[in-house]
Parts: C-alpha cells; structure tokens; sequence
C-alpha cells in the first residue's frame, strides 16, 4: 500500500525507486528467501544500512546515538568473553579466590545456573581432595 501510494505521488519515481516499475508476477515470492536473522554477518549489514539511512535521511543524532549503542554492546559482550576465558582458566588452575572475584561482576550475577556449575564444580574439588 505505501509504496504504490509512494509511487503514485511522483510523476516519475527516483532511481532508488524503479524496482516499483516491476511487473507482479516477476517478483520473488517472500516465501522463496530465508535467511538466518541471527547470522551476524546479516547483523551488522542490517545495521549498517540503517545506520547509512539515518544519515542521509538527515537523522544524525539518530544515527549517532545508534552507533553508540551498538559499540557499547559490542564492549560488553567483549568484556564478557574476556571474564568468561578468566573463569574457565581459573577453575582449571584451580585459583578460587580469583573465580570468587569473578562471579561476582555484573556479568555472572544474571547467572545463577553457570554460577551454580562454578560451585558445583568447586564442590567436587574439594570432595576428592
């Protein structure tokens, strides 16, 4: 509906807007395309494209904010695979007082089946000791 009203309201659609020419019958059928919408490669295309949106749309607060957003989840998500990797060796080198430390940051505490195993796991260590 709002791309043929979008279609209708010029008297000939700009470039970025000849795809509305088509005939129906020669486009491909929603159905036909899957893609896995948790692919991150997918991820941050989609994202780039809004982001290019935003900022020729003339949103570029909008867009800024975005991008800020995103990188602090990507320092996020860094930071807890780097307390993750600390853990785990930890708990191989059996150094608990730094697994203690650990599990008690922002990142474990959401957490408390892995909390659990951690203790668990300690729990057992200590048991054939």
């Amino acid at each position: 509906f709002f791309a043929s009203r979008l279609y209708n309201t010029f008297s000939s659609p700009p470039p970025q807007f000849t795809f509305l020419r088509l005939k129906m019958s020669t486009l491909i059928p929603v159905d036909n395309i899957h893609f896995n919408k948790d692919d991150p490669q997918i991820r941050e295309d989609i994202l780039r494209m809004i982001l290019q949106y935003l900022g020729e749309a003339g949103y570029p607060v909008a867009m800024r904010t975005l991008a800020d957003e995103h990188q602090g989840k990507e320092r996020h998500s860094s930071q807890a695979r780097r307390h993750l990797a600390q853990v785990r060796s930890g708990v191989l080198a059996g150094e608990w007082a730094s697994v203690d430390r650990l599990l008690g940051k922002p990142t474990f505490k959401s957490q408390p089946q892995f909390q659990f195993a951690v203790l668990k796991q300690r729990f057992r260590e200590l048991v054939e000791a």
